[in-house]
């Protein structure tokens, strides 16, 4: 498993520009690889966005180590993953909740 990189940016109407950028990347413990046993939740944020673009690139073991992705008040879940993963979306609000959980 290697790390995964998040990359949360504002994104203009035409959705052409990034105004700002904020990002996090899971722990690691060593040769880019991330720990077992992890239960870590890191919130995402861009002051004054609307909307945000949301970038998610990197693996995890396969049906084992999962990502949740949150709206900013945990009220919904917006995604899972696990695997490879290489996605971009959409969020409105200015901040996400992420859950990184490995076994």
């Amino acid at each position: 498993m290697k790390q995964i990189l998040f990359v949360v940016g504002i994104l203009m109407a035409s959705y052409t520009n990034v105004l700002a950028e904020t990002q996090w990347t899971t722990p690691v413990e060593s040769d880019e690889k991330y720990a077992n046993k992890l239960n870590e939740w890191i919130k995402l944020e861009v002051p004054d966005a609307e909307k945000i673009t949301v970038t998610v690139d990197g693996s995890t073991e396969y049906s084992y180590d999962h990502i949740f992705i949150w709206n900013e008040d945990n009220s919904t879940k917006l995604k899972t993953f696990h695997g490879n993963i290489e996605e971009k979306f959409n969020v409105d609000g200015n901040s996400i909740n992420i859950n990184f959980k490995s076994d």
